[in-house]
């Protein structure tokens, strides 16, 4: 049970972020509590960067000043 809703957590949170960025706004770092099991599961760290990957950088776009 919580595997689903630590992962639905961060997917969350990984979607709102994306989209913010997207829209052009600064986004500041924040945090996603999860459970201290998923440490110790071999998949987290591979649904953790699916979830990065299916929802973009999570930081601003970088420009060149202009």
């Amino acid at each position: 049970m919580h595997h689903r809703t630590d992962m639905y957590m961060l997917e969350e949170a990984c979607k709102k972020v994306s989209c913010w960025v997207k829209q052009g706004y600064q986004v500041r770092p924040i945090s996603v509590n999860q459970s201290r099991v998923f440490f110790y599961d071999d998949e987290y760290l591979v649904e953790a960067f699916e979830n990065k990957v299916l929802h973009g950088p999570l930081t601003e776009p970088k420009t060149d000043g202009n």
